[in-house]
């Protein structure tokens, strides 16, 4: 059986990879979640038929998941909050883990009731079915880029200094000297007026 379920994980990531850029991210996760909750009540069931297909089918529908909602997951945020996102992400996966377990303990526990974890099941795994709408608040990303689903950051958010003086051009600079050559002809060939900007000379410094 967990040979079984090993080749059905690997044939489950190659057919979420191809659904999730066929079909859409949401469409897939969707699917997928439903299918995890269907196989996992069917393998509590009690047949050793439903154990084993049920166990095999639920890898699978789980390996679909994979790609689909983590591509999701990390196409949703902009980079500037996505590692914060995805150890949420990691957290809620476990918090949910955990809480799920205590869960099915408990029902499965309850005096007075025939098949236990046949009821467990279907009190802790159906309910997701009906969690998968809430996709529907979600937009859909597939096909489309990071800057399509996000507007763009204000000015100076990324480093940059707004308050900051500009520069002067080197077209400035070199303006300067050619001033003075221009005041030098207009007067015939005299001496142009100082330039405030030309330090002093003193006589007899130059050889």
């Amino acid at each position: 059986m967990v040979v079984a379920a090993g080749a059905a994980g690997l044939g489950g990531l190659l057919v979420g990879r191809w659904l999730s850029d066929r079909l859409g991210r949401r469409p897939t996760v969707a699917v997928a979640m439903a299918g995890m909750a269907i196989f996992g009540t069917l393998a509590y069931s009690g047949p050793a038929w439903a154990l084993f297909s049920g166990y095999v089918a639920g890898v699978a529908c789980g390996a679909v998941f994979a790609p689909a909602g983590g591509s999701l997951a990390n196409e949703l945020f902009p980079t500037s909050v996505r590692a914060s996102v995805a150890g949420w992400y990691i957290a809620a996966g476990v918090a949910g883990a955990v809480v799920g377990l205590l869960a099915f303990g408990v029902v499965a526990d309850v005096r007075g009731t025939s098949h236990h974890l046949a009821l467990a099941a279907v009190v802790v795994f159906l309910p997701m079915i009906l969690t998968t709408g809430f996709l529907l608040l979600l937009p859909e990303t597939k096909g489309k880029e990071p800057e399509e689903l996000w507007p763009a950051l204000p000015a100076g958010s990324a480093g940059e200094d707004v308050d900051a003086e500009p520069r002067p051009a080197d077209d400035d600079r070199d303006a300067q000297p050619r001033a003075g050559a221009e005041r030098l002809t207009k007067r015939g060939g005299g001496a142009a007026d100082p330039d405030p900007a030309d330090p002093p000379r003193v006589r007899g410094s130059e050889p």
